[in-house]
């Protein structure tokens, strides 16, 4: 197999690709940001917004799995010395008691 570079693997495009994405982009309609929005879409568009809010109360925080310390802390399980921890049964583990 033959070394590759980089830039064999690169979209460069052509310009007539280029020419296509241009001639689209002027298809779109102007957005009129001063225009006033109005809530009762008539689509239904403001019934999924709000069906799509998150309740935070019943969101779990994200728990840690691993924390890394400067001056090294000690395994909960074996009392080894170590900079790096991981959760195992509510336990600060090194690599060695974790139960991968």
């Amino acid at each position: 197999m033959d070394d590759a570079s980089l830039d064999e693997f690169l979209d460069t495009g052509s310009d007539a690709e280029e020419d296509t994405a241009a001639t689209e982009s002027e298809k779109l309609e102007p957005v009129d940001e001063d225009a006033d929005t109005d809530d009762s879409d008539s689509d239904g568009a403001a019934e999924t917004q709000s069906a799509a809010t998150v309740d935070t109360d019943t969101v779990e925080p994200a728990t840690p799995t691993a924390k890394w310390t400067e001056s090294g802390e000690y395994c909960d399980r074996c009392g080894e010395e170590t900079q790096r921890l991981w959760t195992d049964d509510e336990l600060a583990v090194c690599r060695d008691c974790k139960e991968w």
